[in-house]
């Protein structure tokens, strides 16, 4: 009879319903038993391919982790036309072809580049730097072949000249300001039959020649400010009948020259800027009789002490006036009477709370009036503007050190829509405001100290259609209020501003994107990131992975959300193999010791049948046979106890 092998705990199990003393034959040495067990306890729990899916878990977790602390976020490079160049951004729509190149720090290479890589049928080009840095490069005659172009600005390119061979026959708009261009020649305009607008300002022009205008005859406006000009020839538009627009800022030339250059052009003119020509008292011989068209006029910056009443009163159809940045102490009574006057500017002079008469402003219908930086104080009282008051729809306030939003700077201005408080020292807008202020559809608090926006400004502020917040202090704005308020605005202005990147500004950014057009009017390029270190100095509206939030430690090191779960995932990862190496390593060791004890008694040829007799016990150790009979003899009966064993005599 064949000895079976023990499968279950490998050692026979008693039965209950045995007799207590009943006892075995002795069983045979089971060799196959032997070696079926010792290969059970040595065949591991964990296989290789678990091992694998282990390691393979592990280096997918580190991919993100090598990111994390590159100490550079992730950027998607951005989809361009596959005809637009690399430097530049374009637009195009039905009828345009847009390109924006504003990355500065171009060179002559890359001005080739672009040239080569724009489309043939491009309609406006645009190249300049963005704030605090410039492009430099030479002309170059391949922009020739832009046929359609209708607009072409280069600013700030460093550009030494121009190129007599210029032809573009369908350019309307040319802005060459803030280069290096030093003299001007007939050839330079000759095949440009359609331009309207010339700006040169801000370049180094010495002279301008008499006859250099004279293919331009569809010439509107041209800008010569900013530069070295001391005399102006008076036929300069002899062949050009129809300039509306004439910019000479900055520049040294007489009072008696001007009056002979708008001599020529008196039908015509309707803007006249001479800011910052040092006329001084000359001003009283403007002669401004046949300007009857004239209706903006710039004086800014010409050391006046007084309002030049008597020159105003010659031009009956003056509606924008810039008297800033000069001397004035005071406003008499109808200093403007004789105009058609609409918007006025005084800022910059020294005007204070008992400069103005009640009726400085008689019989003009005032609608702008800006009263900037000058010596009014916190105290202002709009109360003070007499007869400007009913008709004023926009103040300028700004740089007065005004404190805080006091009821009595726009109390008696019913009319008022837009309002100017940049540059004072206001630090926060308080949760309840004057019920005028509610009417304002745009707001200025540029240049304050403003570091957090109150949850309820929607509320005070229903109307409000465009802000003005940049150059201030704040880091952040809450969420709701970006999804409530600003989202709903036509402008937002934020550039200057210390905006933290490491949380979750994804709401602000999307916003941005969504006014991506504007990004220009916006200072995109001057709304920039200040913390983490890493992200400083970087556009807000163009870092990425600043839509994630870190849980724990991520903000502190500018790590992202994902980088820092990728590293907990990790750590998860690292502490489960730690703990299954450590199963591993104590199972295979409690195998070993019971393979020792087998191979032990095989070597031996130990038979493993129990010789002892069992007794029953409800206990559950009883249950299982020991492997070698017990030293010790049951115990005897007590004397005069039945006895519990059945006899077989």
């Amino acid at each position: 009879m064949s000895s079976p092998c023990f499968a279950d705990g490998d050692v026979p199990v008693s039965s209950p319903s045995l007799a207590p003393h009943a006892s075995f034959p002795p069983a045979p040495f089971c060799t196959s038993c032997s070696t079926a067990v010792a290969a059970r306890y040595s065949q591991p729990r964990i296989s290789t391919a678990m091992l694998l899916l282990y390691v393979t878990t592990l280096l997918w977790a580190t991919a993100p982790l090598a990111q994390a602390f590159s100490g550079t976020p992730s950027r998607r490079s951005p989809l361009n036309p596959t005809s637009c160049p690399l430097e530049c951004e374009c637009e195009r729509s039905d009828a345009r072809v847009v390109i924006f190149c504003l990355r500065g720090t171009l060179n002559d290479s890359n001005f080739v580049n672009i040239l080569h890589a724009v489309p043939d049928d491009t309609t406006h080009l645009e190249i300049r730097p963005p704030h605090g840095l410039r492009n430099e490069f030479h002309w170059n005659d391949n922009i020739n072949r832009l046929q359609k172009l209708r607009s072409l600005r280069l600013i700030d390119c460093q550009i030494p000249s121009m190129s007599a061979m210029l032809r573009l026959p369908n350019l309307r708009h040319m802005d060459l300001s803030r280069n290096r261009i030093d003299r001007l020649t007939l050839g330079f305009f000759s095949h440009l039959p359609r331009l309207e607008t010339l700006d040169l300002s801000f370049n180094l022009l010495n002279v301008v020649p008499s006859s250099v205008f004279t293919y331009l005859r569809e010439l509107k406006s041209l800008s010569v400010s900013g530069n070295r000009l001391t005399d102006i020839p008076p036929s300069l538009f002899s062949r050009s009948a129809s300039v509306r627009s004439l910019e000479f800022d900055g520049n040294l030339i007489p009072v008696t020259k001007i009056n002979a250059l708008i001599s020529t052009v008196s039908d015509s003119l309707e803007r006249l800027e001479l800011n910052n020509c040092y006329l001084n008292d000359s001003v009283r011989d403007l002669r401004l009789e046949k300007t009857s068209r004239l209706k903006q006029l710039g004086l800014a910056q010409n050391s006046l002490h007084a309002i030049p009443t008597a020159v105003l009163q010659k031009a009956p159809s003056l509606e924008v006036l810039n008297l800033a940045g000069n001397a004035i102490s005071s406003v008499p009574p109808c200093a403007f009477c004789g105009t058609n006057l609409t918007r006025l500017s005084l800022a910059h002079n020294r005007l204070e709370k008992d400069s103005l008469n009640p009726e400085s402003f008689a019989q003009v219908h005032l609608t702008s009036l800006d009263l900037s930086f000058n010596l009014f104080g916190p105290s202002f009282d709009s109360a003070q503007l007499g007869h400007a008051q009913p008709t004023l729809e926009t103040l300028h306030l700004s740089g007065n050190g005004l404190l805080k939003f006091e009821e009595s700077h726009i109390h008696t201005l019913e009319r008022l829509e837009n309002l100017h408080f940049a540059a004072n020292e206001i630090d926060y807008i308080p949760a309840a405001l004057p019920l005028r202020y509610s009417q304002l559809k745009f707001l200025n608090l540029s240049g304050n100290a403003l570091d957090s926006l109150p949850d309820n400004l929607p509320a005070l502020l229903p109307r409000l259609e465009s802000v003005d917040l940049s150059h201030n202090l704040l880091s952040a704005l809450p969420i709701s209020l970006v999804n409530s308020w600003i989202s709903q605005m036509d402008l937002v202005y934020l550039h200057g501003n210390p905006w933290d990147c490491r949380c979750a500004i994804q709401h602000l950014q999307h916003q941005m994107r969504q006014r991506y057009r504007y990004r220009i009017q916006l200072s995109y390029d001057r709304t920039l990131c200040a913390e983490p270190e890493l992200l400083k100095g970087q556009p807000v509206h163009r870092v990425e992975n600043i839509n994630d939030c870190a849980v724990l430690f991520g903000a502190r090191y500018g790590i992202t959300q994902s980088s820092e779960m990728a590293i907990l995932l990790l750590l998860l990862l690292a502490v489960f193999l730690f703990v299954s190496l450590v199963t591993i390593t104590l199972y295979y060791g409690r195998t070993n010791r019971f393979k020792g004890s087998y191979v032990t008694r095989e070597h031996s040829r130990t038979k493993l049948s129990p010789t002892s007799t069992y007794g029953y016990s409800p206990s559950p150790s009883s249950v299982i046979e020991p492997l070698s009979p017990s030293p010790i003899p049951p115990p005897p009966p007590p004397p005069g106890a039945p006895s519990m064993y059945a006899s077989y005599d």
